[in-house]
């Protein structure tokens, strides 16, 4: 008998159970789906065959099988792109630990939840109202934080605009990773299953789908602390409206956090104004 959960489809191969004629054999079939992953798959298939030779049971052939199957599907993942980068995790991480604060303090989970649109690519990781919220996460050490474009802090356009800058340690280890707390969220979400649902879509948007959530247990972020600014008159921003020539834009940028002390910002009265 094989389990089901060995049955994993990833990018460019297929895996399925094919019975034979007088249904008592069923046979375990890797299919190669993208062509142009037949040198990789050959080295893969190669590596099966080699794990194999000293098992002498189905049974464990099948777990070696699934048990390699399974750190493949992580490469394959990294090689087409299917696997976000070490940045995007982390910054990804940052807006998730942000996110769970934020459920963490509120009653109404639905707004909350969909207030979170940085997923779908927004100017701003959070919009609530007429107020919104920009987070960046970056390694301890690292006193600068980069900006997308002018619009991304433009204050002219909301009522409220926070900064949030989120610091973190990285390392090896399966506690504290970004699998763990999609996970955690999940709960906070519970018993609803369709805010559940929009988290995961909200999830599959920012490019982390579910069958490939388990491949984000391989880094652990530890918060060393995060500081709210508040994004106002006087505070060091590009905005569209300062540019001199129309023809100017997308302009990306870098802002010392040393240097916005005075700009900072309790976290009760961000809390307050966003929730």
């Amino acid at each position: 008998d094989i389990d089901k959960t060995y049955l994993h489809r990833f990018n460019g191969v297929e895996i399925q159970i094919i019975p034979s004629e007088n249904g008592t054999i069923q046979k375990f079939t890797i299919i190669l789906i993208d062509n142009e992953l037949t040198d990789i798959f050959i080295l893969f298939t190669e590596d099966l065959l080699d794990k194999l030779g000293p098992v002498t049971n189905n049974e464990d052939a099948l777990a070696t099988i699934n048990q390699r199957i399974n750190y493949w599907r992580r490469l394959f993942a990294r090689i087409t792109g299917e696997i976000l980068s070490p940045e995007k995790q982390r910054g990804l991480y940052g807006e998730l630990f942000i996110l769970q604060l934020l459920l963490n303090n509120t009653e109404d989970k639905k707004i909350t939840l969909n207030s979170w649109v940085g997923s779908q690519n927004a100017n701003q990781d959070f919009t609530i109202k007429q107020n919104a919220l920009e987070v960046k996460t970056s390694k301890i050490g690292n006193p600068y934080i980069s900006i997308s474009n002018e619009h991304q802090l433009d204050f002219t356009s909301w009522n409220h605009i926070y900064l949030c800058v989120v610091m973190v340690n990285e390392s090896a280890g399966s506690h504290g990773t970004l699998h763990e707390l999609i996970n955690s969220i999940k709960k906070l979400l519970e018993p609803n299953n369709k805010l559940v649902d929009e988290f995961q879509t909200k999830l599959n948007l920012a490019g982390l789908h579910k069958d490939m959530e388990e491949t984000y247990n391989q880094i652990s972020y530890s918060v060393r602390n995060y500081r709210f600014y508040k994004v106002e008159d006087g505070f060091p921003v590009i905005i569209k409206e300062t540019f001199e020539n129309e023809a100017i834009f997308n302009v990306k940028y870098q802002i010392e956090m040393g240097k916005c002390k005075d700009f900072e910002e309790d976290e009760k009265t961000v809390l307050s104004v966003i929730l």
